[in-house]
């Protein structure tokens, strides 16, 4: 594969699926990818164009994650979430391509404004809720919320880089993420169990950051790490004056270390600190819709109208209003359901020897007026009585009237009245309308209990969604799988590279996959964890990893000559063993390269010297001085000196006597005083007067030619005449 990756940097102005996508510019790069604009040659729009890492792309593992990553955004629809619109690998190249949102991060805002009211917070926080809600519901937990992935636009805030993203069911110990550290719960940062309340917990950091200008733990991400494990995070109102209680104990809630205490949704936290609440639809539905009440008809009120309508009793052109006789509307008239102003109701409508019925809103009393829209005058006529023949079945006076119009408006909710042009159904026909409700329920309650047959047993076959069971116990797994309706075979136990002995390593059929209903999936327990090779990898990384896999160790120091500081010489055990429950790795770091004497050579010959140097395994620069102790071409000494501490294989001076510093008296006999004292100074000499009295030099010594020391002194005499 790395033998035909892309060249990353040489991508701009190159094509992507067949042409049809053209990477026009770099615009960002993250710890794990860079994203490029680039044009939708097909639909003629701007898109953006994630590919990995130069140094990630030639991973043949990372490349199927990053794959992973394009089929797991895909499955989002939600207008707060960054979509997915097509992936595929050119060149052995994986590459996303995505919605281009024109705009800026979290990030930069907090960097120009520093703080944010706890109001704009909560503005911006909650359309980033309802995204995650949408996620979560879908199984999937994004893991690496933090500012840099909330993009905010003119219009809402959307979140992007799914690039860490997992199923919310894919559960285990120690799974690798490479997500900020610093809004990372403490549940993910020991690799165990892990669902949709981290993203609560990293969005209360977030919010948390909003109101107070930066993040809650700082420090290094070892020292981040530990505060998150071994702390919580403090409530805003003790960094920031000015914070309300909700918002105050809203935060605290979303970031206790315990998920069991969070919020269980995202937009829980986000209503609690002042968000507007949304809703999804199926929520707004469920909250809304009512079943039928059980009672008369919804159209047992307009009996007598449809009689009198199907009667032919209605002037002719008349709508069907379903009104009483006498207040349907003439030909041609719009039907508001009230009598033509100034025209009398029927005769025969008001009833005589009626009983009295209840008052309902909006709707008079008996002998009360029948109200009607503003604005049109109408007659007041009484409270209609029941037809002839509608009495009670006892026929006797004056008994309660239950099948009378308005009396079964007032013993039943109010229901949709029949639309304009409808004939209503009569008497007989309600009773066959009774029958056919009540198949229809008994074909519900059919395909209920077919339902749960099926998920019970599968017997009327399908598909299902297999889960993520790698990381539980057996019998757990074997619980979830029996619970989809599939079946469970324990296989022959492997070993692991992130899950403990014990629990299950892997399955046959990946979580999120689909496959027949009562199908079986075969689960491989763990044989415990394969240690991993962390040799020249720096001790903080190796330990991390050991603490992400949930691995104990102890770290020795200890001298190399090939491993840097600071960096892994070795494990006990090595590399590669299966590693039993609780058993503890010891971690050699390198502390350096052993430190060695440097021994006396003073006095020896250039050639000794060296060698009983080398032998210390101590490198040499010779260096040559003069010295009048010391014959010429042997040793004088060493920087640093003899018995001091080195390092293995640096270098030290070697300092070779080249003998005494000797220079040529130059003949000053004859000149004046101060011409000799001027020429015995360039040659490095200094005058010595027998007598300063004089004003010539007549004798000198050492005479003119000899060798002296550099800086010794030359005796001359002066002439007294």
């Amino acid at each position: 594969m790395a033998r035909h990756t892309a060249d990353l940097d040489a991508l701009v102005g190159r094509t992507l699926g067949r042409r049809r996508y053209e990477v026009v510019a770099r615009i960002a790069q993250g710890g794990m990818a860079i994203v490029y604009r680039g044009h939708d040659r097909h639909l003629d729009r701007v898109v953006a164009i994630k590919v990995p890492r130069p140094e990630f792309a030639r991973d043949r593992e990372f490349s199927e994650q990053f794959r992973r990553e394009a089929r797991t955004a895909a499955r989002l629809s939600h207008p707060n979430v960054v979509a997915v619109y097509d992936s595929g690998e050119e060149r052995g190249l994986p590459w996303i391509v995505m919605e281009h949102v024109d705009g800026r991060t979290l990030r930069d805002l907090l960097d120009t404004q520093r703080r944010l009211s706890p109001e704009t917070t909560a503005e911006l926080l909650g359309p980033v809720a309802d995204a995650l809600d949408h996620a979560h519901h879908a199984g999937v937990v994004h893991l690496d919320v933090k500012p840099e992935n909330l993009l905010l636009t003119s219009e809402t805030v959307k979140v992007a880089d799914f690039g860490l993203v997992r199923a919310a069911a894919q559960r285990g110990h120690g799974q690798a993420l490479a997500a900020t550290v610093h809004y990372c719960a403490p549940e993910v940062l020991r690799g165990g169990v892990v669902d949709g309340r981290a993203d609560v917990y990293a969005l209360g950091v977030v919010a948390w950051e909003c109101v107070s200008g930066r993040p809650p733990f700082e420090g290094d991400a070892r020292q981040v790490v530990q505060q998150h494990l071994g702390g919580r995070v403090p409530r805003p109102s003790r960094v920031v004056d000015g914070i309300e209680e909700p918002f105050d104990a809203a935060v605290a809630r979303a970031t206790d270390p315990d998920p069991t205490r969070r919020f269980l949704r995202a937009s829980d936290f986000a209503a609690a600190i002042g968000a507007p609440r949304r809703r999804r639809v199926d929520e707004t539905l469920r909250a809304t819709t009512r079943l039928p009440a059980a009672g008369p008809d919804t159209t047992a009120a307009w009996a007598p109208a449809a009689g009198a309508a199907a009667a032919g009793h209605h002037p002719a052109g008349a709508a069907t209003t379903g009104l009483p006789p006498g207040l349907g509307a003439a030909a041609g008239a719009p039907t508001t359901g009230w009598p033509p102003e100034g025209r009398e109701p029927a005769p025969g409508w008001a009833g005589q020897g009626q009983a009295a019925t209840r008052s309902l809103d909006g709707w008079p009393a008996a002998g009360g007026p029948i109200p009607g829209p503003p604005g049109v005058r109408h007659p007041d006529p009484p409270l209609p009585g029941p037809p002839e023949g509608e009495r009670s079945r006892t026929g006797q006076e004056g008994s309660p009237v239950v099948h009378s119009p308005w009396a079964a408006a007032t013993q039943a909710p109010l229901r949709p009245r029949p639309t304009t042009g409808r004939v209503p159904k009569k008497r007989a026909g309600r009773a066959r309308g009774g029958k056919g409700r009540v198949l229809a329920v008994l074909v519900v309650v059919a395909l209920l209990a077919a339902g749960l047959l099926t998920r019970a047993g599968g017997l009327l076959g399908g598909s299902v969604r297999v889960p993520e069971v790698v990381g539980l116990e057996v019998a757990e797994a074997t619980r979830d799988l029996k619970d989809r309706g599939l079946r469970a075979r324990t296989g022959e136990p492997v070993a692991s590279d992130h899950v403990h002995e014990g629990l299950v390593a892997a399955q046959s059929v990946d979580g999120g996959e689909r496959t027949r209903r009562g199908g079986t999936v075969v689960i491989r327990p763990s044989l415990g964890i394969v240690l991993p090779d962390l040799a020249g990898r720096p001790a903080g990384a190796a330990t991390g990893r050991l603490d992400e896999l949930d691995i104990r160790y102890r770290r020795e120091g200890a001298t190399s000559l090939d491993v840097p500081k600071g960096a892994v010489i070795r494990t006990r055990p090595a590399k590669g063993t299966v590693l039993e429950a609780d058993q503890v790795v010891t971690v050699e770091v390198s502390t350096g390269k052993p430190r060695v004497p440097v021994p006396e050579v003073a006095g020896r010959r250039v050639e000794a010297a060296e060698a009983e140097l080398a032998a210390a395994h101590i490198e040499v620069r010779p260096e040559r001085v003069f010295d009048d102790n010391v014959p010429e071409g042997r040793a004088v000494g060493t920087d640093p000196g003899a018995g001091s501490e080195v390092p293995w294989g640096s270098t030290v001076v070697l300092r070779v006597s080249k003998g005494p510093d000797l220079v040529v008296v130059p003949q000053v006999v004859g000149l004046s005083k101060k011409e000799a004292e001027q020429r015995l100074r360039e040659a490095g000499l200094e005058a010595h007067y027998v007598l300063p009295v004089g004003s010539r030099v007549v004798e000198q010594s050492p005479a003119p030619g000899e060798k002296a020391k550099r800086g010794s002194g030359v005796r001359l005499l002066l002439n007294l005449f």
